[in-house]
């Protein structure tokens, strides 16, 4: 079966008290988001991993790939809702014959609204 994760990184840090948004913040050399994608691609090394970032957001996090020489492969969209939503269905139903989403209620009623 083919996996996917989705993984929507688009916190800004502000309860964290930092300047920058909380997925970039640097834990052992690395970006929050490095780690987590690094994690995801351990499970599953054919796992397609789809990163959910605001549009002001894309270029510092290709720098960052750059600068950390982060190469797991991994598409960036954009995190506007309707857009997402739009690439989410019209991305997964392009690649799955049968499609089961399993979401907690919040994100459900998210992708149904």
């Amino acid at each position: 079966m083919k996996r996917y994760a989705i993984i929507v990184a688009g916190g800004k840090g502000t309860r964290m008290g930092n300047d920058i948004p909380k997925q970039f913040i640097e834990i052992a050399g690395k970006p929050i988001l490095a780690h987590t994608i690094e994690n995801f691609y351990r499970f599953d090394p054919n796992i397609d991993l789809i990163i959910v970032l605001p549009q002001n957001q894309q270029e510092y996090w290709k720098r960052l790939c750059s600068i950390h020489r982060i190469t797991i492969p991994h598409l960036v969209v954009k995190g506007e809702k309707h857009v997402f939503i739009r690439f989410l269905t019209d991305y997964l139903l392009s690649r799955t014959k049968g499609l089961s989403l399993s979401t907690t209620g919040y994100a459900r009623s998210r992708l149904i609204a």
